[in-house]
């Protein structure tokens, strides 16, 4: 935490010198933005829970990815709670993207296949 401190202090006394802006990079590093989506148990066995935020009222897509980027699922109705079964999938590491109407990926993030 100090760390961090230290160099954002850092980076605003000496950005302004090495010709940087300091307004972008001070708000790209003070925000964090909230995670939509949480995937649990992590790692899995043979089903995987995905949660969105209770007050998301977007439309959503869910695309899971196996490690070599073959789609393996894609969930286009997506409720607060929903439950995704892993009797076909194999061991390993899936990535998920959630993407919005326009299909920009809005969070992503990845879960493990334990079998």
């Amino acid at each position: 935490m100090i760390k961090n401190l230290l160099f954002v202090a850092l980076m605003a006394v000496t950005a302004p010198h090495l010709g940087l802006q300091t307004d972008s990079f001070l708000t790209s590093a003070s925000i964090v933005s909230p995670r939509i989506v949480s995937c649990y148990p992590n790692p899995a066995i043979s089903f995987i829970n995905i949660d969105l935020q209770k007050n998301t009222t977007k439309n959503y897509n869910f695309v899971v990815f196996n490690f070599l980027g073959k789609k393996v699922v894609d969930i286009n109705e997506l409720n607060a709670h929903n439950t995704l079964d892993l009797t076909n999938f194999t061991r390993g590491i899936y990535i998920f993207q959630l993407k919005d109407a326009t299909g920009r990926v809005v969070e992503s993030g990845k879960f493990q296949v334990n079998k």
